[in-house]
């Protein structure tokens, strides 16, 4: 029951406490419902947040996204092993990279992330690829991952890049001679005979290199030493995705629930839920967490609360990637469509 069709749309709320208003009332309601409220309640600057319109949806098929520091370029990694860079004002495809190619190989582009001018992608070709995003030149092409590069990372002094792949390895390259500075081998099943803990997700903050696996084990590793400083298992169940900032680490798994950790101590300070279905991405920007899931929805998260702001449903499959700079989100699903979100 919609607040402009409704006779509580007379109501001012005055009386309420705003956890009972931010915590119940405004994350249920629709757009309509909401300028609703802010109409009759005077409020429009508290619940800007609420507001997320799918104003764009760009004509992709990509398999993972992410957004510029300025929030105006989406890079996308596409099923057919190139690389999109799109304007998001304009919608323009700016520009289309090439060079991770490999016939009949799907789900060729695994992880794309961009800092300043330079994007880094990972893909099944087993390679870890540098870019420049002005002139779409490749700059470098880091061999050496005898699997699937899984994940990538790139600092935010574009200095080092982090990749992790399927042959159990992380590696830490410095991105302005492309040497191997270190590879990590922790995450190797030893002792198992042909059982294999695939690196399924890697993560730079400041100072620290995070790592997943397939048994759920997460690694916190020191950059300037490479020493794994600390473990921690995030679940009972598979870990499909984990995104940082600062010393903050927040991690997507099948069991439906988000879990926000602190890198110092590797303690869990909060659990997430309300996907109804496994958690395939997380995001981070500021105070906000974004997450996508198999349910086919978008669930927007205030991080100091713990509270879900917004549920966004446009979307019509399952969730592959989320992504978050500033204000702007963007997520793509299993049937290539990647759609924009502004408040």
């Amino acid at each position: 029951m919609g607040l402009s069709s409704s006779k509580p749309l007379g109501i001012t709320f005055q009386d309420l406490p705003n956890e009972i208003i931010h915590g119940e009332i405004l994350p249920k309601l629709t757009n309509q419902d909401l300028t609703a409220f802010a109409r009759t309640n005077h409020r429009y600057y508290e619940i800007a947040k609420y507001f997320f319109i799918n104003n764009k949806t760009l004509c992709t098929n990509a398999t993972c996204i992410t957004i510029s520091d300025d929030g105006k370029t989406i890079v996308s990694g596409e099923t057919d092993g190139t690389i999109g860079i799109w304007n998001i004002r304009t919608d323009a495809c700016i520009r289309t990279l090439e060079g991770h190619k490999i016939k009949h190989s799907y789900y060729q582009i695994k992880s794309v992330a961009i800092s300043g001018n330079t994007i880094v992608s990972g893909g099944n070709d087993k390679t870890v690829k540098i870019w420049n995003a002005n002139n779409g030149n490749c700059i470098r092409t880091l061999p050496g991952h005898t699997g699937c590069v899984n994940s990538v990372a790139i600092s935010d002094d574009g200095k080092t890049i982090v990749s992790g792949s399927d042959d159990e390895t992380v590696k830490i390259w410095n991105a302005n001679n492309g040497n191997c500075i270190r590879t990590l081998t922790e995450h190797k099943c030893l002792g198992y005979f042909m059982i294999y803990n695939h690196v399924a997700n890697v993560a730079i903050s400041g100072n620290f290199i995070v790592s997943g696996d397939d048994k759920c084990n997460i690694r916190v590793w020191d950059i300037r030493t490479c020493a794994c400083i600390r473990t921690f298992k995030c679940s009972n169940y598979g870990l499909n995705c984990i995104a940082t900032s600062g010393n903050i680490l927040v991690s997507g798994a099948d069991d439906d629930t988000i879990r926000i950790w602190d890198l110092y101590t590797g303690n869990c300070i909060r659990i997430l839920k309300g996907h109804a279905g496994a958690v395939s991405s997380v995001a981070i920007s500021g105070n906000t967490i974004v997450s996508g899931g198999n349910d086919k929805t978008i669930k927007i998260w205030d991080l100091s609360t713990g509270t879900c702001i917004r549920t966004l449903v446009e979307h019509e499959d399952k969730i592959y990637h989320v992504a978050i700079s500033g204000n702007i989100i963007a997520s793509c699903e299993a049937n290539g469509r990647t759609r924009i979100w502004r408040p």
